[in-house]
């Protein structure tokens, strides 16, 4: 730290700087920018911004680690933006001292636009060591390394209540709420800090939303629930939590949860436009709970999307058993063999084996035929093909044509939500439809665990 500030102290401002008052101001606004969108938006535009803005305020020599470990980052970041690759090399060939911000990038920024229209990129000193550093790593930037994987077959945001103390509430995601339950209880190694004071044990998860694509989609929507007060997803006008305190460092504090304050906030949030036309559901095991949403719902200027399912699955009654157990997520015994709550919940694709099953016989014997929206040719394994979830429906069509026949009159929309099929005109989900499309593309390893034929258990041999 100390060896950073001795570099930075040597640098001298060149005549191409902005002033040290300015350059210290953008950067801790993109500071801020890049933590909060880190958490909200993941934007890589924003987070390039950051990076570039990081290396405009350290200063460093070429000479140094640091200087070189920030550029790198920033060469493999935001000069991998198809924008910015030609406003970077002008940087490299002709000495710039600026980058113009594309108006697609300004965008994400947010209320922290002003100000960012032209911010200096280098001084003259600084663009020199960027042109021969540019000029080592000539070619195009270097891919990142990208993993596809398939849409998960359940990944939630969970709401948790102590059974303890009712009013302390936490906020979390995972693929795995039974799993993730036992670590909340210390029943399992992992766990979060808020809830592992032994006084609140046990929790319970009184609901949860699922059907999100992905682990980074879940993360949006649970932090945008946890800081209701703070979210670009909620409309300033719109807002229902407000901060009305500020923390040590000037930051709005974060109002205290209510179940009533988290559940009316996330009927808000399945209304904005950032989340309304996910495929996601809502899950209930706690009568109170469902009670306190179906209260608010009652109040609400504006009522849900009505394609998003409410599920209730309650804890059966009991003949004896304590207070606390009662309240408690209980695991199903194998007695009784009847799962219930967060432990009835499908944790891999089983209940897709059928549909699977079809669209693994179609492709395999390229039975795909014609496109049912189009009618052209489809070539196999040349396109990206989506096939009608109904039993006994072997439509296939192009995944472009599928999303323009599901979206219909929405032609303002982007992501279309369900619709009837062109071939059966039976019902079928755009969710349900890409989670086997992403499955059968990407993820073989699942398809063929998901096939694959149980072996049969030799007889033993019973000697007379």
């Amino acid at each position: 730290m100390q060896a950073a500030q001795d570099d930075k102290d040597q640098f001298q401002p060149g005549p191409g700087d902005s002033s040290k008052r300015n350059v210290d101001a953008i950067a801790t606004a993109a500071t801020a920018i890049t933590r909060r969108q880190q958490l909200e938006h993941c934007s890589n535009d924003a987070l390039g911004l950051g990076l570039l803005m990081r290396v405009k305020r350290k200063h460093l020599p070429s000479e140094t680690p640091s200087f070189k470990s920030s550029l790198s980052t920033f060469m493999l970041g935001w000069k991998s933006h198809p924008q910015m690759r030609p406003r970077v090399a002008a940087v490299a060939q002709r000495e710039e001292t600026s980058v113009e911000i594309p108006p697609s990038c300004r965008g994400c920024l947010g209320p922290y636009n002003e100000g960012f229209v032209r911010p200096t990129l280098l001084n003259a000193d600084t663009a020199t060591r960027f042109k021969q550093y540019a000029t080592l790593r000539s070619g195009p930037p270097p891919a990142m390394a990208v993993l596809p994987k398939p849409i998960p077959p359940l990944y939630t945001v969970y709401i948790l209540r102590s059974t303890v103390r009712h009013a302390s509430l936490y906020i979390g995601s995972t693929p795995h709420p039974p799993r993730r339950l036992k670590q909340h209880n210390g029943e399992a190694k992992g766990g979060a800090a808020r809830t592992s004071r032994s006084t609140l044990r046990p929790w319970e998860m009184v609901g949860l939303v699922s059907g999100f694509p992905g682990m980074v989609a879940a993360l949006k929507f649970e932090w945008a629930l946890t800081n209701p007060h703070l979210s670009l997803h909620i409309p300033s006008t719109s807002r229902i939590s407000v901060a009305t305190q500020k923390k040590r460092n000037g930051h709005p504090k974060r109002p205290r949860h209510s179940l009533t304050s988290i559940l009316s906030n996330l009927h808000l949030l399945l209304r904005v436009p950032s989340f309304a036309r996910w495929p996601l559901s809502l899950h209930f095991f706690s009568e109170d709970a469902h009670k306190a949403w179906a209260k608010w719902c009652s109040t609400a200027n504006e009522p849900v999307r009505d394609t998003i399912a409410v599920f209730t699955d309650f804890e059966p009654a009991r003949e004896t058993t304590g207070e606390a157990e009662a309240a408690a997520e209980a695991e199903p015994s194998e007695e009784s063999g009847h799962a219930w709550g967060i432990h009835a919940l499908p944790l891999d694709y089983t209940p897709l084996k059928e549909y699977v099953t079809k669209t693994n016989s179609i492709f395999t014997f390229e039975r795909q035929g014609d496109c049912i929206v189009c009618g052209e040719s489809m070539a196999p394994g040349e396109g990206l093909y989506a096939t009608c979830s109904n039993v006994g429906c072997e439509g296939v069509g192009h995944v472009a044509c599928w999303g323009q026949h599901l979206l219909g009159n929405d032609g303002d929309e982007v992501i279309p939500i369900a619709g009837q099929c062109p071939e059966c005109h039976g019902a079928v989900k755009w969710g349900d439809m890409m989670k086997e499309t992403t499955l059968r593309m990407r993820g073989a390893k699942e398809v063929d665990k998901l096939l694959k034929k149980p072996r049969k258990r030799k007889a033993a041999a019973v000697d007379t």
